[in-house]
């Protein structure tokens, strides 16, 4: 697929978009996406009997690719910004063309958001289910960072059928992202993105105690995205129990 590219070069960009934008449209077109859209409508009247509280904002989630710039920036920064073992090649073995689409999990993904932090669970729960009786392979993970980010992440491991340089096509394995989170992480990220970025593009290394640094972006982000996962907690709590 990327036979006879330099990876820095204009090919190798439409390259990538043009084999992203395969992966994207089979994805949505297959049995594994079309499983999720079906099933979300009736986990939020579930979510709605149960709990007298809706699950989602009910928007259809949009799947997007990732740009080839941030791509290759992921693919730079893990292989040696982040790589602790340079110039040796990080955990894992280096992120090559070869197999960048199943290194990197988020080259196409979306986000679908939820209301409160119970939900999160439940909707994970239904992209494993959605699975059976399809080719798709997903896994889960819950992230907590120590910078305040916290999210489900699911990937879906799947074959594709890619454009190849020539007029000839290539199967390739290629894994797509959903993550899940709440509406008031949303927000936050969304705020928070341009400091977020700056950061990730930034050769400088990362301060070694913002906790200390009380007048940092570091030490706001860090304790902003902390502050709210804490405050959901008090509000699951809150719902919880109920008037008195």
């Amino acid at each position: 697929m990327w036979d006879g590219f330099n990876v820095r070069s204009a090919q190798a960009e439409d390259q990538y978009r043009r084999v992203v934008a395969s992966i994207l449209r089979q994805f949505e077109s297959g049995r594994y996406w079309k499983n999720v859209l079906t099933m979300l409508p009736e986990l939020e009247s579930e979510y709605y009997v149960d709990t007298g509280f809706l699950l989602t904002s009910s928007v259809v989630p949009d799947m997007i690719d990732k740009p080839w710039a941030s791509f290759w920036q992921k693919t730079f920064r893990r292989n040696v910004t982040e790589n602790n073992r340079w110039p040796r090649p990080p955990v894992g073995g280096w992120l090559t063309p070869e197999h960048w689409l199943i290194q990197i999990g988020d080259a196409v993904r979306t986000r679908i958001v939820v209301r409160y932090l119970d939900g999160v669970e439940g909707v994970v729960d239904l992209l494993q289910s959605a699975a059976k009786g399809t080719r798709w392979r997903p896994t889960s993970t819950l992230q907590a960072t120590r910078e305040g980010y916290y999210a489900a992440h699911v990937s879906i491991v799947g074959r594709y059928e890619v454009p190849k340089a020539t007029f000839d096509t290539d199967s390739v394995r290629a894994r797509v992202e959903v993550q899940v989170t709440t509406q008031v992480k949303d927000v936050i990220q969304e705020l928070l993105h341009k400091y977020y970025d700056e950061r990730r593009r930034s050769t400088d290394p990362a301060p070694d105690a913002p906790e200390w640094d009380y007048l940092s972006d570091a030490f706001r982000t860090t304790y902003l995205g902390h502050l709210a996962h804490h405050m959901e907690g008090l509000i699951m709590d809150l719902r919880q129990e109920g008037p008195k």
